[in-house]
């Protein structure tokens, strides 16, 4: 590459991990002293994507996530991020949590991964004395030579009412979907070995909290404060996205300028194509079409839900096309409320419902609780909460009207905590097909993606449908990417 030609970077999609494309891009260039141009597309009228926050009609003195609320802290690329954004971070103030099971709400067990428990009996009252039984009795099956239902392979070891009321619920949390329809490999790593192996299951859950314990311990003798699981920031994590947004768009530092960003939002980009001027003997270059005019960039990323990606892709790699529009998406929606509390403050950080339970919500979280930040901007004896409602494969909500599933949502809260919230106010936000599915044989549909686009010079991909759908694996995605063309 020519250092004195400025390299064009397009990146399409303004969410979190468009963004922290354009951040590393930057970056990268500056680190080469190569000049370039980025120019990120967005198609909305807002930035953030999964990242929003609100005011609940100016209740609050401060803005609220009701988006992703929480970034996992044992992975560098969010904390990292915030770090060099000069952003707060945050530790819950509590991480004690609940299961809705059988018409009672009961403590989340302890020692757990992803809600699989190394001591089964720690789970009595989520679990019956018969199905702890079951569990601590478990059966062996054959080690497995490719990918698995993680809900399947879980309630073959352990019995069906781990993989029903621990494991599909913390799952759920997660991605919105049924554990008996996601991938092992992809979604609980940690258990993997296990089943190449054909191995205890329960000894490799205990082995993983060894781990972390001795991790913990070897911390402590170093003097050092314990690693949270979780972090958050000081305002929320859509602060990640505005202060992107202006560091971005800052010019105040030289070599920052150097590399300007251009950041386009209701511009949706509708034709993407590699392509040469006939006979200029110039190398190819990416033309699309955004906002209904034409553009050149020397390189492209593609920082788009799966969905999105394939239609913007048919044309220029087609043999990722179909492999992205088998990536199937889940909806859904949260309430959140700023509520009266008449009898005093609610417990711990919020709870989680089992699909089998018959209830609209599948999630709450006690905001308020959770984060010490909001609860001193809140005005006195009020509590600040969020409800979550979709499954995959379960879209009965989605034609509800906002009046009527937030009082569905709220409703349900107060049926299980057993007491009256009232609404002081509360707003509901639709996320649709929002939540990337990572099903049975995600890993290798994800590697044939990435040998398709990587034919193409120039090209990256970037978001939640790759490697993880939390705020650190979409920073890292965006990273590699950044890294891909910068380097074309």
């Amino acid at each position: 590459m020519n250092d004195r030609q400025r390299l064009r970077i397009a990146v399409i999609g303004g969410g979190i991990s468009g963004l922290s494309a354009a951040w590393f891009v930057r970056r990268q260039l500056v680190d080469a002293v190569q000049p370039g141009e980025v120019t990120v597309f967005e198609a909305s009228d807002r930035l953030g994507g999964c990242l929003r926050s609100t005011t609940l009609h100016d209740a609050l003195p401060i803005t609220a996530d009701t988006g992703a609320e929480a970034a996992l802290a044992r992975r560098p690329e969010a904390v990292e991020l915030a770090d060099r954004l000069g952003l707060a971070r945050q530790t819950p103030g509590t991480t004690r949590s609940g299961i809705y099971s059988s018409g009672k709400l009961r403590p989340i067990p302890t020692g757990t991964v992803m809600g699989v428990p190394g001591d089964p009996a720690g789970a009595i009252g989520v679990l019956t004395p018969d199905e702890v039984a079951r569990a601590e009795a478990e059966r062996l099956t054959e080690p497995v030579d490719d990918d698995t239902s993680v809900g399947d392979w879980i309630a073959a070891r352990l019995g069906a009412a781990v993989t029903d009321r621990l494991l599909d619920p913390l799952l759920g949390g997660v991605y919105a979907g049924n554990a008996r329809l996601l991938s092992l490999r992809a979604t609980v790593p940690a258990l993997w070995p296990a089943a190449q192996a054909g191995t205890s299951v329960l000894e490799a859950v205990r082995h993983n909290n060894a781990a972390v314990a001795a991790k913990a311990a070897e911390a402590r003798a170093r003097g050092e404060e314990a690693q949270p699981v979780f972090m958050g920031l000081e305002g929320g994590m859509a602060r990640l996205i505005s202060e992107l947004a202006r560091r971005l768009a800052a010019t105040a530092d030289r070599p920052a300028a150097e590399v300007p960003v251009n950041i386009r939002t209701s511009t949706p980009v509708t034709h993407l194509a590699r392509t040469a001027t006939p006979g200029s003997g110039a190398a190819e270059e990416w033309r699309l079409v955004a906002g209904g005019e034409p553009h050149v960039f020397d390189a492209v990323i593609v920082a788009l839900p799966a969905h999105a990606a394939s239609r913007l892709l048919s044309d220029a790699v087609p043999a990722a096309t179909g492999e992205l529009s088998r990536i199937e998406h889940a909806s859904s929606a949260v309430v959140t409320a700023l509520v009266n509390l008449e009898g005093g403050q609610l417990e711990g950080s919020g709870l989680l419902v089992p699909p089998s339970q018959t209830t609209v919500i599948k999630a709450a979280t006690f905001s308020s609780n959770k984060w010490p930040w909001l609860r001193r901007h809140l005005p006195a004896g009020t509590a600040l909460l969020r409800t979550s409602v979709g499954r995959f494969g379960d879209p009965g909500w989605l034609h509800s009207d906002d009046d009527k599933l937030t009082r569905a949502a709220l409703g349900d809260l107060e049926r299980i905590v057993g007491r009256r919230l009232p609404v002081v106010a509360s707003e509901l936000t639709r996320w649709d097909e929002s939540l990337p599915q990572y099903a049975v044989g995600h890993l290798d549909r994800v590697a044939r993606i990435r040998r398709a686009v990587s034919a193409q010079a120039g090209l990256a991909l970037a978001g939640a449908a790759y490697d993880g759908v939390g705020i650190p694996a979409c920073v890292a995605s965006a990273e590699r990417a950044a890294r891909i063309v910068t380097a074309s």
